[in-house]
């Protein structure tokens, strides 16, 4: 930051006035009598909301001359924060873009460089939008302006890979929310035919081993693996899930083997050999496999992504605004398959770092995709901020999972690029 203290406090002092014309657009008494009270209700929850976020970075800046300058630039850090967390909350943004920003006809802004972005008229996303980025622009030693956004973006897309084939799952971002995508492994195309009746032939098989599973003591938990395969078997067109399904199936029947009678164990035995037998014919598995297994991964390493995995998870859990449900729910499951170390095959442990090096893939591409957009200038004025907050709150989240993952990297194939992209999103959350 090149800014003395006294045009820091300039600054702020603008800032301060622009977060009331803000608050004037939210408070419910500006709305019309037709508003329902269901409407009335989500104003006053973000009028709260705000308010508290205001408050607090009034109570941090009211006395600037006691206040030294770091404590001023933490304020300013925070505020950012606040509003970019705000604005991704869905009763918020939806308030926010039919909320009308209402500045003073006889305010006259001292500066006007950044401020001249708020004209009366224009939405409170708009308003908050371009607020964030001012103060981005303060905090910004480069300037943060659309030069630096698109430097930052460019730089991203160099270091950021495509998403790995070698991962259970694919992800997608839909109106500004993370989902998982279906993803069909392909096969030589001379294999289809023995592919299709090799799985046919496994699935009779499993049927016939299900039932031999009811009729005797076995414990139930082995039948119930069996069956997950089945699922995964016939509805997945994933091979990796598939595969994982089936070395679930492997440890669990080799821990009860001893349970099983020699014809039972021996038909469980041939199904697991036909499984392994049928995901080998899919080259995404094979290099998995090899991938996974060169992969120099130790159990507190292990421990370390298990808990990687827990974090991404919670927070995207927290945030259903930013992610589909079965985002956080597919990757808890995964976790699950990882969790004692001790009996993690490093197949399992190679999955759950792709499915989050994944993850992380597509929210920084996107990410990258906005910064590049914000400094074009070329998105939609609404649904280019409020796509700017919720690529700001998805790139927090993955950049803590890249964080986690930066010390391993080095261990694992194709998995390099993580440390320096974590250096490039960070200077992007920081400024």
């Amino acid at each position: 930051m090149n800014l003395s203290l006294e045009e820091l406090t300039a600054e702020i002092a603008e800032i301060s006035d622009i977060l009331l014309f803000i608050r004037d657009g939210l408070d419910v008494a500006s709305y019309p009598a037709w508003m329902t009270e269901h409407h009335h209700e989500s104003v006053r929850e973000a009028y709260l909301e705000y308010e508290g976020a205001r408050f607090t970075f009034k109570k941090r800046t009211s006395d600037f001359k006691s206040r030294r300058f770091p404590e001023l630039v933490r304020a300013l850090h925070e505020l950012r924060e606040s509003l970019i967390s705000l604005s991704a909350k869905k009763n918020f943004s939806e308030v926010a873009a039919v909320a009308r920003y209402r500045r003073s006809d006889t305010y006259r802004s001292s500066r006007g460089l950044h401020y001249r972005l708020y004209h009366s008229g224009g939405s409170v996303s708009e308003a908050l939008a371009n607020l964030v980025s001012s103060i981005s622009g303060i905090l910004e030693p480069t300037g943060g302006g659309p030069r630096s956004l698109s430097s930052n973006g460019n730089a991203l897309k160099e270091v950021v890979p495509r998403e790995h084939v070698t991962s259970p799952l694919r992800f997608e971002i839909v109106q500004d929310r993370i989902i998982i995508v279906p993803h069909r492994s392909s096969i030589d195309k001379e294999d289809i035919e023995t592919q299709k009746a090799a799985k046919q032939d496994i699935l009779s098989g499993g049927e016939r081993l299900l039932d031999n599973l009811g009729n005797s003591n076995a414990d139930p938990r082995l039948a119930e693996v069996v069956r997950y395969v089945q699922d995964k078997l016939e509805h997945d067109s994933n091979v990796i899930q598939v595969g994982l399904a089936t070395v679930a199936c492997e440890i669990m029947c080799d821990s009860f083997a001893d349970e099983l009678s020699p014809a039972l164990a021996g038909l469980t035995k041939s199904h697991i050999l036909k499984l392994n037998m049928y995901i080998a014919q899919f080259p995404a598995w094979r290099r998995f496999a090899e991938q996974a297994a060169s992969a120099k991964l130790t159990q507190e390493d292990a421990l370390a992504i298990s808990a990687a995995a827990a974090h991404v998870a919670a927070k995207l859990r927290a945030r259903p605004e930013l992610a589909d449900p079965e985002v956080p729910r597919t990757l808890e499951a995964l976790n699950a398959l990882i969790k004692d170390p001790s009996r993690a095959t490093k197949k399992a442990v190679f999955a759950v770092w792709r499915s989050i090096e994944n993850l992380i893939i597509k929210i920084f591409t996107y990410g990258a995709d906005l910064l590049d957009q914000s400094a074009r200038k070329t998105v939609d004025k609404v649904s280019g901020a409020a796509g700017r907050v919720a690529a700001l709150a998805l790139m927090s989240v993955a950049l803590a999972g890249a964080v986690s993952l930066s010390p391993l990297a080095g261990r694992v194939p194709e998995s390099g690029w993580i440390a320096k992209a974590v250096e490039i999103v960070e200077r992007v959350l920081a400024s």
